[in-house]
This record gives C-alpha cells, structure tokens and sequence, in this order.
C-alpha cells in the first residue's frame, strides 16, 4: 500500500475502501445517513471521495457517480 494505495497490475483503492464507498452511496439513495468512521458523511465527502477513486479509476467511479445521481 502506498499512500493508501494498493500496487499491483494497476493501481487502486483498496477492496475495504471500494466497498465502504459503495455501501455509502447505497444509504444516501436509500434515504439512510452514510457514515465514515463512526461519524455522518455529508454530501460534500462522498462526492469528494468519488472525486479520488475518478483519478484513480475513472470508470469505476462513473459508474458510482451515475448509480448515486439516478437515486437521487
């Protein structure tokens, strides 16, 4: 891991982090509040750690941003 980043073939989050993300945007569209280490994620957090995974990996993070803003 370096810098929070997992180095392997390609570069990436890790599969904690992925999946923590999703299940993030998975409450905001079902109504629930997402929490990030115990405490509430506002809006302005998940959309700027979907904002990180884009310059990572940008079509995994296409993809959540779209599922997030049909939910919406």
């Amino acid at each position: 891991v370096v810098t929070g980043l997992v180095v392997n073939e390609k570069v990436n989050l890790p599969r904690r982090l992925r999946k923590r993300l999703r299940a993030a945007i998975h409450h905001r569209i079902t109504g629930r509040t997402p929490h990030w280490h115990d405490r509430e994620m506002l809006d302005a957090e998940l959309y700027g750690r979907l904002a990180f995974l884009k310059q990572i990996t940008p079509e995994k993070a296409v993809k959540m941003l779209a599922r997030l803003q049909a939910g919406a």
